[in-house]
């Protein structure tokens, strides 16, 4: 048995010191991490009522809240069946707007059993409201199934289709290149593809940052396991490495 005294007033300035933290993918760049499978992030491990808190698992960063009471909890996930939206409000603090940061995020998630039954484009994780005003944003395609990752009005890179059944992470990232931004795709820790848009500058969020469209009835019909946005500028590592990272913790948690 592991034996732990807390010592008083004593202060560490060895930045060589590992940090303790909740979960093995939080780094300094981590801004958000929501992993429903943990406790300390839902306690309760059932249906969520509206407002019930949502924890950040990283210190000192901003809580979510529930927005609808609708989903069963299952396997570790949230799961909704009936497009009613959006599922969480996680604040603001991820629009990236002041020194054109990189960024990446990520979300695990699995398909309704009836995958045709999604509202076409339904947003899946993202900030901001509809699409000219959003920086960043995970959405279902016109079939409902077919991922798509974007900012502003430009869809621009595929994830591709989901398999029935498979609990699968979806990832993003946003890097500036020249006078350029990057957008990236990945899926299951693996660049899957990339495009080019012109320009650094992201457009400005009416709305904060959501599981499911803040302000409209769009959430994507399926299973919502563990959602990360991580600052990479900020974290000094690369898009991949961040991505693959929460691939290889979400990988080992068992949601179902």
């Amino acid at each position: 048995m592991a034996l732990i005294n807390r010592i008083a007033g004593v202060s560490f300035t060895d930045t060589s010191i590992a940090k303790l933290v909740r979960d093995p993918a939080i780094v300094a760049g981590t801004l958000l991490l929501l992993d429903f499978k943990d406790l300390f992030c839902w306690p309760e491990q059932d249906p969520p009522e509206v407002n019930d808190s949502l924890v950040n698992l990283v210190e000192g960063g901003a809580t979510g809240s529930a927005k609808i009471s609708t989903p069963t909890f299952s396997g570790g996930g949230f799961i909704t069946t009936n497009g009613s939206g959006p599922l969480a409000d996680l604040g603001t603090g991820y629009s990236f707007q002041s020194g054109t940061p990189d960024f990446c995020a990520t979300i695990w998630i699995k398909q309704h059993p009836t995958a045709a039954d999604t509202t076409a484009f339904a947003r899946l994780f993202g900030c901001g409201n509809g699409t000219s005003e959003a920086p960043w944003f995970f959405d279902a395609g016109a079939d409902g199934n077919t991922i798509r990752v974007g900012n502003g009005n430009l869809q621009v890179a595929n994830v591709g289709s989901l398999v029935s059944g498979q609990v699968t992470q979806v990832g993003l990232s946003n890097v500036v290149s020249g006078g350029n931004r990057i957008i990236s795709a990945y899926k299951n820790g693996a660049l899957v593809s990339t495009a080019t848009v012109t320009g650094t500058t992201l457009p400005a969020p009416t709305v904060g940052t959501g599981i499911g469209r803040l302000g409209a009835n769009t959430v994507w019909k399926g299973a919502y396991y563990r959602c990360m946005v991580e600052n990479l500028t900020a974290s000094g590592r690369s898009a991949l490495a961040a991505i693959q990272s929460d691939y290889a913790v979400g990988a080992a948690r068992g949601f179902a």
